[in-house]
């Protein structure tokens, strides 16, 4: 049987052997979580719970488990991002990117770029489907945002089903 992220939980039980618990530093030994000591464990499995509440030992590592939180991408200047969902891109002080929403209509779809416009405001370019921005979003100019200098701004995006949307807040 194959366990997927959808069927299984990682529960707050670490699993060693004896001489991984012995041997390991105090730092790494969180009070607030339960160990067991497992004579048959052979520092491969993982702990975890099915789609029915019952604990199920797996030859997973925790390298097989995807991620539960979002992609980080760094930006730098004259990036060129394609909209990614689960994935959020963050820079400094960017002078100009290009926003891509994805070729293929993914639902539910959750994307977003963290960016800070310098003394001269940044330069977007957006190519592909066009981007439907929120009235209430910071700084639209013809419906489209548009970046002003010395502000921080946070982009957040979505597929509605029928368009990629966006909102931008800007501090």
């Amino acid at each position: 049987m194959s366990i997927t992220e959808t069927m299984v939980q990682q529960l707050g039980i670490n699993r060693l052997k004896k001489s991984q618990y012995d041997s390991a530093p105090s730092s790494e030994i969180n009070p607030n979580e339960l160990y067991l000591e497992d004579p048959e464990f052979n520092g491969n499995k993982l702990l975890m719970t099915d789609v029915n509440g019952e604990i199920v030992e797996t030859d997973l590592s925790v390298s097989d488990i995807p991620p539960l939180g979002p992609t980080v991408i760094t930006l730098s200047n004259d990036n060129t991002i394609t909209l990614a969902d689960n994935t959020c891109f963050r820079g400094a002080s960017v002078t100009a990117f290009t926003i891509t929403p994805p070729s293929t209509s993914i639902y539910p779809f959750c994307s977003e770029i963290d960016f800070t416009s310098g003394s001269t405001a940044t330069t977007i370019t957006y190519t592909g489907s066009t981007i439907l921005w929120d009235a209430n979003s910071d700084d639209l100019v013809n419906d489209v945002f548009v970046p002003v200098a010395n502000k921080k701004y946070t982009l957040m995006f979505w597929y509605n089903g029928t368009d990629y949307c966006g909102t931008a807040v800007g501090l």
